[in-house]
């Protein structure tokens, strides 16, 4: 995976610098010794000369100089007789060796678990409630699961930048970052900002922190990076200035990356904001500490409490490039291996109710197949087939409340992680000609048909035919 690569190269990378070392410590061994005076010594026994490496009053000596000065050492010296040759041959050898191993590890200090826990809610106008006591609450669970965190409340653009700025700088090769948001943030042209409390008077992207770009910086330096926005609400400065509610579709994530956010893109959180803290962030909590959950499971789980407190009125969202099994808390105890049948049965499993547009099913089947197959073929395929899940899920959710732009955002993400799924591809056009976007039905029914003789492009050559007819 991604996140797991850069750890494996590194190592990689070292090993010939170990091989390159045992081999001189080996040359060591066979080529110097001890001279009668305790002194280091190499012997050339290709050229039949004995040099000495130490020398007596600043000057080099032969080994039969030697015999004659070292009854006029010191008796402390002449103490050192009693040490064997080879003795002292290996101690010096092994101590150059230490050396050079120690030096060659130093660098690789241990991955460390960081993160940076910004609440902003004096905002002017448009104050909220629970922001700050959002951002302590997550920042509490994040401490006790051994991060290392910085906690910001209320800050402004220029604070916000330069927290994240300072944070990216004390990441390390290998190390996972977190970075978790709650407050306002806005889209404009495609780029997600997160609004700062100084902005209800000023230029929004001027005072407040450009997601893209830190997201950038942090996967540049990090091994994985976990983002998460509690910040889908309605800003009321960004209204007045004509900018549309909802935050933007990330894109060019880094590998190794993980983006959750209250709600979807494009979408407005609707949860109830007279409580001391937000449903998403109450159960995020909740579910970091459960040890053993990986971060699939940790965000399903916020999902589902969400969603039946809202009564389906907010869906939180997430994307992934891959962050391996990462667990805030390892599992407790020794983990039961899963025998590959049951992987295979649980995968057909997710298949079926796939065909029977049964995602929640699909998805928790799907998740069990990663949790249970690490580093396998099986779970490779689980993690391909998961995100089209998820957007077919988010797809429906969007398209049974008659949000058909929304729906036909997330049906063209699974497309594109399933370009072989035509019924993701037709439900697109739906969407498309249900939302008035006539020539993007168009095109997705050409690219049906196009893929050569088959029931599904007979079927959008006859909806073509139609669409021609009442244009």
């Amino acid at each position: 995976m991604g996140q797991a690569s850069r750890p494996v190269k590194r190592r990689l990378e070292s090993v010939p610098c170990i091989f390159y070392i045992l081999v001189g410590y080996s040359w060591l061994l066979r080529n110097f010794s001890w001279g009668a005076d305790h002194r280091f010594s190499w012997s050339a026994s290709q050229t039949k000369t004995s040099i000495s490496i130490g020398a007596v009053h600043g000057r080099p000596r032969k080994a039969m100089v030697y015999k004659t000065l070292v009854r006029r050492r010191p008796f402390c010296e002449q103490k050192l007789r009693s040490v064997p040759p080879r003795t002292g041959r290996e101690a010096c050898a092994t101590f150059l060796l230490l050396a050079m191993l120690a030096t060659l590890a130093a660098p690789h200090a241990a991955a460390k678990n960081l993160a940076l826990v910004i609440g902003n809610q004096s905002y002017s106008p448009g104050a909220l409630k629970t922001p700050a006591s959002d951002a302590r609450l997550v920042e509490r669970s994040l401490r006790d699961a051994g991060f290392v965190t910085v906690l910001r409340e209320n800050a402004g653009g220029a604070e916000m930048v330069e927290a994240a700025s300072d944070f990216v700088n004390r990441l390390e090769p290998g190390d996972t970052a977190l970075f978790y948001f709650a407050g306002y943030a806005v889209a404009i042209q495609g780029e997600n900002f997160l609004v700062g409390v100084d902005s209800g008077s000023g230029d929004i992207p001027a005072r407040s922190l450009p997601l893209s770009q830190f997201m950038e910086r942090v996967g540049g330096r990090a091994a994985r990076t976990i983002v998460i926005l509690d910040a889908g609400r309605i800003y009321i400065v960004a209204v007045q200035r004509g900018l549309k509610p909802g935050l933007a579709m990330p894109r060019n994530l880094a590998p190794g990356t993980w983006i959750a956010s209250t709600a979807g893109p494009a979408q407005v959180a609707t949860d109830n904001l007279q409580l001391d803290n937000t449903a998403y962030s109450k159960t995020l909590a909740e579910a970091i500490a459960q040890p053993g959950l990986t971060l699939e499971e940790v965000f399903e789980r916020v999902r589902a409490r969400v969603m039946d407190e809202t009564e389906s009125g907010q869906a939180p969202w997430w994307l992934s490039t891959g962050t391996g099994n990462f667990c805030f808390y390892p599992p407790e105890g020794p983990q039961p291996h899963t025998d590959a049948a049951v992987l295979d049965r649980w995968m057909e499993a997710a298949r079926q109710s796939d065909r029977q547009q049964d995602w929640d099913r699909s998805i928790e089947l799907v998740l069990r197949v990663t949790k249970n197959a690490p580093g396998t073929e099986r779970e490779t395929a689980a993690r391909r087939l998961l995100p089209y899940l998820m957007e077919r899920r988010d797809g429906d959710l969007r398209y049974r409340v008659m949000d058909f732009n929304g729906a036909a955002m997330f049906y063209e993400q699974a497309v594109a992680a399933q370009p072989s799924a035509v019924d993701a591809a037709f439900r697109l056009a739906d969407a498309y000609l249900l939302a008035g976007r006539v020539p993007d039905a168009v095109r997705v029914l050409q690219a049906v048909r196009g893929r050569g003789p088959s029931p599904a492009a007979e079927k959008a050559a006859a909806m073509l035919q139609k669409l021609a007819a009442v244009r």
